[in-house]
C-alpha cells in the first residue's frame, strides 16, 4: 500500500504545472560599458595635420608664384625701355631736341607696335587696369622724378606712361595676377593724364642747389706748429717722453724760432743722457740765432755734464757781460775754472759777482779760496772773515773757514 500510495503522489506531482514564480531567481546586476576615447583624439589629430598641410601648401604656392610674377615684371619693365629707346632713336632720325616738349599723344604712337606685339586682352580687363591707374597717377610722377639717375631725360619726356606704369607694377605685383593682365595694364598709357606728365617734367627740369660749399682754408706754418707744440707739452704732461720729441721736432722744422721748444727738446734728450743729441740741438740753435745766449749757456752745461770743460768754457765766453744771462755765465764759468785749476779767471768771475751782490757769503768763501790758492793769503783771510760774517754759510762750510784762519794765523 505504501508503494502504491508513493506512486500515486509522484503522479499527481508530475501533473501539477510548474510555476516560474515558485523558482528562486538570482539576480543580475548590468555593468554600463565605459565611453572610448579614441575618436575624438583621431579627430584631433587628422584636424592638425590637415591644417598644417594647408600652411605648407600656402607657403609654397606663394613661393612658387613670387618668382613667376617678379619674372614677368622684369621682362615688362625690359620691354619698356626697349619701346622707350626706340622712340628716342625715332625722335633723333626727326631731328627733334631732348630737350624740347613732346605732346603726349608721341609716347602713346611710339608704344604701339609693342601694344600690338604684346597685348591681346578684354576690354573689361583695360578698363579695370585704367581705374586702378587712374588713383595712382600722383604717385607715378613721384616715381618718375625719384628715378632720374637711372633713366635717361629722354624717357620722362617720350615715354613717361609706359616707364612710370612699369615701375609702379614692379613694387605693387600681386603673386596671384595674371600675367595676361599685368601687360595689358604696362602697355595702356590712357589713364597717365598729360598735367601729371607736364610736372612731373617742370619737377626735373629746376636745377637742385648745392648745400654743400667747400672752402679752402690755409693755416699758416706758426699755427701748425703752435698745435704741434701743445701736444708736445700734452704729451710731456702724461709721461709720453718719446712722443713729446717727435712733436718738438716738427714744431722746430716748422718754425726754426720757437725757442722754448728747442730749449724743452734740448732738455728732454738731456734728461735722458742723449748728450750728443742734445748739443747737437743747441748748437744748430746758436748757428741760427748766435744773440740767444741762453743756448750757450744751456750747451755748456750740457758739455760740462758730458765732461768736456775746455767746451764748456769756451760756450760760455760766447756770452758777453752785460748780457741777462752774465749772473749765470761768472756762477759757472768760476766754478769750471776752479775745477780745471784756473785760479785767475775765478777770482775775476767771484768779484764780478760780488759786484752784483756783495752780501752772498758763498761768493765770498769762493773768493777767498781763489785767492788762497794763489798764495795770497792777506786778501784770502779777508774774504773768509767776510764770508763768516754773511749769512748762508753751512756748518761743514764754516767749520772748513774756521779751520782755514787758524792756519793762516798761524803762517803770519
Amino acid at each position: 500500500m505504501s508503494v502504491i500510495n508513493s506512486m500515486l503522489k509522484d503522479l499527481d506531482k508530475r501533473q501539477q504545472p510548474h510555476s516560474l514564480e515558485s523558482l528562486n531567481v538570482a539576480s543580475v546586476q548590468y555593468q554600463a560599458k565605459p565611453t572610448s576615447r579614441l575618436p575624438w583624439v583621431l579627430l584631433a589629430l587628422v584636424s592638425i595635420l590637415l591644417i598644417a598641410g594647408s600652411i605648407y601648401s600656402y607657403m609654397q604656392l606663394s613661393n612658387a608664384t613670387t618668382p613667376i610674377s617678379k619674372g614677368v615684371t622684369n621682362t615688362r619693365v625690359a620691354q619698356a625701355d626697349g619701346a622707350v629707346a626706340n622712340t628716342s632713336k625715332l625722335s633723333e632720325g626727326e631731328g627733334i631736341s631732348t630737350a624740347s616738349t613732346t605732346p603726349l599723344s608721341e609716347p602713346v604712337q611710339g608704344a604701339e607696335p609693342l601694344v600690338s606685339q604684346l597685348v591681346s586682352v578684354t576690354a573689361a580687363d583695360a578698363i579695370s587696369s585704367e581705374l586702378d591707374l587712374e588713383s595712382s597717377a600722383t604717385q607715378e610722377a613721384n616715381v618718375l622724378i625719384s628715378q632720374e639717375s637711372q633713366v635717361p631725360e629722354i624717357a620722362v619726356a617720350k615715354a613717361p606712361a609706359i616707364q612710370a606704369i612699369a615701375i609702379k607694377e614692379s613694387a605693387s605685383v600681386e603673386p596671384t595676377l595674371d600675367p595676361v593682365q599685368d601687360l595689358a595694364q604696362v602697355s595702356d598709357p590712357a589713364p597717365v593724364s598729360e598735367p601729371t606728365i607736364a610736372r612731373a617734367a617742370s619737377l626735373k627740369a629746376i636745377p637742385r642747389e648745392s648745400s654743400m660749399a667747400v672752402t679752402e682754408v690755409q693755416v699758416s706754418n706758426e699755427q701748425l706748429a703752435q698745435r704741434r707744440y701743445s701736444l708736445a707739452t700734452a704729451a710731456e704732461e702724461r709721461g709720453l717722453l718719446s712722443d713729446a720729441i717727435v712733436y718738438y721736432s716738427e714744431v722746430l722744422a716748422l718754425v726754426p724760432d720757437m725757442h722754448k721748444a728747442r730749449r724743452q727738446l734740448a732738455a728732454l734728450y738731456y734728461g735722458q743722457s742723449r748728450l750728443d743729441l742734445a748739443s747737437e740741438t743747441l748748437v744748430k740753435g746758436i748757428a741760427i740765432f748766435p744773440l740767444e745766449y741762453d743756448y750757450s749757456l744751456l750747451l755748456a752745461r750740457v758739455q760740462q755734464a758730458a765732461g768736456k770743460t775746455q767746451l764748456a768754457m769756451a760756450s760760455l765766453t760766447q756770452i758777453p757781460d752785460g748780457s741777462a744771462r752774465d749772473v749765470q755765465k761768472w756762477t759757472m764759468q768760476s766754478s769750471l775754472a776752479q775745477s780745471i785749476g784756473k785760479h785767475e779767471l775765478s777770482e775775476d768771475s767771484y768779484r764780478k759777482l760780488l759786484r752784483v751782490a756783495p752780501g752772498q757769503a758763498k761768493w765770498w768763501m769762493g773768493l777767498g779760496y781763489a785767492l788762497d790758492a794763489q798764495q795770497e793769503y792777506v786778501p784770502a783771510k779777508q774774504a773768509y772773515q767776510q764770508a763768516l760774517s754773511a749769512q748762508g754759510l753751512s756748518k761743514q762750510a764754516q767749520d772748513y773757514i774756521e779751520n782755514r784762519l787758524v792756519q793762516l794765523g798761524d803762517s803770519e
